[in-house]
């Protein structure tokens, strides 16, 4: 039944030309191979174009501006053909039957208009994977109000759907994706597939320390949907709970800032440490009554008076 129905594969990149070989190689071996596999490039200034040529025609190659990844996404849509869209970031890769396992489930009803699944987390070989588990309860769109509940690298969903819908709202700094699957769950079917199907790659590359923009951007989002339905105690009660659970994230990003800082400090990383602390400040001025904010302080602050040892 799944035959008849075409797969296109968008996979954002910027500046991870060193790892898109892995993403594109787990895609192309996939056992239920997709239709088409589009490579948008974000205003890379690495290897990326060279890596994308090197696949030939097996991979559609199409470059612009840098302008984030919802817009990049944006233009893989725009380019795709197939009836199904699926996306993988560049610096993340699939398992071989992620296709297969949920382009069966998709296509048994038209009614389905998502489908994602678990998946697993890499943080280098020596460190035992973890599973990311959800459940198909999460897929309540009063449950994805409250915090994202769907890992893009596993999503498959019909492309005539992100057309009626926009796609990804660029104006979004962070959290276009948690945005785009909201109003999926609003007014369409989603379907959560308990087996895991790709690999998301924690590295140092990873811009994840900037707890305050998403904080904003994810404040945003939750405030956005607050009355999806009219007169809706669920809508209201998801609200608050989605506000005080960024809060609560905001604040663990402020510590951890502030263990960064410290271990940039005993590696004598000043300049580092000092960024850290005061963003960690930002994102919860009560860290300054820690104890060890003002110790890093002090150390800091010593450094920049006294100069660094003498040879």
């Amino acid at each position: 039944m799944d035959a008849s129905i075409s797969v296109s594969v968008i996979i954002p990149c910027y500046n991870y030309g060193h790892l898109l070989a892995d993403a594109i190689g787990s895609v192309l071996a996939q056992t239920r191979p997709p239709d088409e596999v589009i490579v948008v490039d974000d205003g890379s200034t690495d290897k990326t174009t060279e890596v994308a040529a090197s696949y030939g025609n097996r991979v559609q190659y199409i470059r612009q501006e840098r302008s984030g990844p919802g817009a990049a996404r944006n233009a893989g849509i725009r380019a795709a053909r197939g009836e199904l869209l699926a996306f993988l970031d560049a610096d993340d890769w699939w398992l071989p039957h992620r296709l297969s396992s949920q382009v069966p489930i998709i296509s048994a009803n038209d009614e389905i208009a998502m489908v994602h699944s678990a998946f697993l987390g890499y943080h280098g070989p020596d460190v035992q994977s973890p599973v990311y588990r959800f459940s198909q309860e999460d897929c309540d769109v009063h449950v994805l109000k409250r915090s994202c509940r769907v890992g893009t690298l596993t999503v498959l969903i019909r492309k005539e759907i992100v057309d009626e819908l926009g796609g990804f709202d660029t104006r979004l700094r962070r959290c276009q994706d948690w945005d785009l699957w909201i109003r999926v769950a609003r007014d369409h079917r989603i379907v959560y597939h308990d087996e895991p199907v790709a690999v998301y790659r924690s590295h140092p590359d990873q811009v994840r320390s900037d707890y305050l923009l998403r904080y904003r951007f994810s404040r945003l989002v939750v405030r956005r949907y607050r009355r999806i339905h009219p007169n809706c105690a669920q809508c209201e009660q998801a609200y608050f709970e989605g506000i005080r659970r960024e809060r609560t994230l905001l604040r663990e990003g402020a510590r951890a800032l502030l263990c960064a800082s410290r271990a940039s400090c005993e590696q004598g990383l000043y300049r580092k440490a000092a960024r850290s602390l005061v963003h960690a400040l930002r994102c919860d001025p009560a860290t300054i009554y820690s104890r060890v904010a003002w110790h890093t302080a002090a150390v800091i602050l010593k450094r920049a008076m006294v100069g660094p040892p003498s040879q």
